[in-house]
């Protein structure tokens, strides 16, 4: 009798685990570029985070547009504002989500296909801000359970390291912007010559 209550809980394992443990599963890094096809995006920067439920992504000018869709913004280059995609979608659910600032987010949330190397699955992802993010985008547990292990050790496995995002060149502040300690520092300079 062991022997069969061994064998049930080994079935049950391969059911929670979503197929046999023999499945092949895609390994990733904590960073990765994904795909939103439906979206128009090829080429995005994300963070693949199993302490994540749900996946998000940075959208801006998010606003209602008919009953029960909403029409935002992906900035798809952080340093530049100007590179972005439009998207309209419908709304599968609002959220309530408490991230480690600690302070309670209401959130949108749709669904979209993404493309992870070679897999693909459509996916819920909540629209927030992620402005001060270098990634824009964070893939969820609930986006890999059953089909991806995460090397959290590594980066960039399904391909190789993109191009550094291009800095628009800064310009130089007017005299009246610049800090104080710079002015500061500069004063005390020329007192010292």
């Amino acid at each position: 009798m062991p022997s069969t209550d061994r064998k049930r809980q080994k079935k049950a394992a391969r059911k929670r685990s979503g197929g046999s443990s023999r499945t092949p599963r895609l390994v990733v890094g904590w960073r990765e570029l994904v795909a939103l096809p439906a979206w128009g995006i090829e080429r995005l920067q994300a963070k693949v985070d199993t302490g994540a439920r749900t996946s998000a992504i940075h959208a801006e000018h998010i606003v209602s547009a008919a009953p029960g869709r909403v029409r935002f913004r992906i900035i798809t280059d952080r340093h530049d504002h100007r590179d972005y995609v439009t998207v309209e979608a419908k709304v599968v659910r609002h959220s309530r989500v408490k991230p480690s600032s600690g302070k309670v987010q209401h959130r949108y949330v749709v669904e979209a296909p993404i493309r992870i190397g070679d897999f693909s699955r459509t996916i819920e992802i909540s629209l927030v801000s992620r402005e001060n993010m270098v990634c824009r985008m964070l893939v969820g547990r609930t986006a890999l359970a059953g089909h991806i292990l995460v090397d959290s050790g590594r980066s960039w496995l399904l391909g190789p390291r993109p191009e550094p995002e291009s800095r628009p060149e800064k310009r130089s502040k007017p005299e009246s912007e610049r800090s104080t300690v710079a002015r500061k520092r500069r004063n005390e300079e020329e007192r010292t010559r």
